[in-house]
């Protein structure tokens, strides 16, 4: 195995919204797993960071995906993985998505299994960073938030990181949500209110169909989080 890190996110509601509007959801599902290709195709254009991002690893299914990139000893490397995840974060948001995650670093195993006529017909991914992002999303992360394993060494990307009052380090987002908005307003000024309507239609539509105190927290969250 080699040491990779990798990122793994749950789609928060997702799983009703496919017992309930399958076709709309792939339609919103695919449209964020395209514009992410997307991203990562437009910033491997940058000379910053050479040929690096072809190396980020993407595998979505159902209502979660995996992110993962090989350790190579490049400063680089992990930088590149927060603001993936910055964004994957911000435009899952904008369709209704609030995502919650956990990054570990460590053994891992990636294989595209094809058969003999060379078509793909699995992915192949197993390592102990994957069961430690899967126990952070699950049982540690609680928000709509993507938080950091403690092994993981951040010093050098507080920039991209935010710490919260139970004391984990988690990815913001808030800046990549107010980049996407802003393409779309007709003035900069309207964007801190789109967003503010944004999350408030979220809780609203949230505590009308779901008395769950547990989960309306989590939007609770997303709107303390942005004032």
């Amino acid at each position: 195995m080699e040491k990779y890190y990798i990122a793994y996110l749950d789609f928060l509601g997702a799983k009703v919204k496919i017992k309930n509007n399958f076709s709309e959801t792939y339609n919103n599902l695919e449209y964020i797993y395209e514009k992410l290709i997307k991203f990562l195709e437009k910033e491997n254009e940058l000379e910053k960071y050479g040929n690096i991002y072809p190396e980020i690893k993407i595998n979505l299914f159902s209502d979660n995906i995996a992110i993962f990139t090989k350790k190579q000893g490049k400063a680089s490397e992990f930088e590149i993985l927060l603001k993936t995840i910055s964004y994957i974060q911000a435009i899952a948001l904008k369709k209704g998505f609030p995502m919650r995650g956990g990054i570990s670093e460590g053994d891992f195993a990636f294989k595209s299994c094809k058969n003999k006529n060379n078509n793909l017909i699995a992915d192949f991914i197993l390592g102990n960073s994957l069961v430690e992002a899967v126990h952070l999303e699950e049982n540690l992360a609680i928000y709509p938030r993507v938080i950091l394993s403690p092994e993981i060494n951040y010093n050098s990307y507080l920039n991209y990181l935010r710490v919260d009052n139970d004391g984990f380090r988690y990815v913001e987002y808030f800046s990549s949500l107010y980049k996407e908005f802003k393409k779309e307003a007709k003035s900069p000024i309207q964007t801190p209110a789109q967003i503010k309507n944004l999350l408030e239609q979220l809780y609203k539509n949230e505590a009308k169909h779901n008395k769950n105190y547990k989960i309306i927290q989590k939007y609770n969250w997303l709107i303390d989080k942005y004032k």
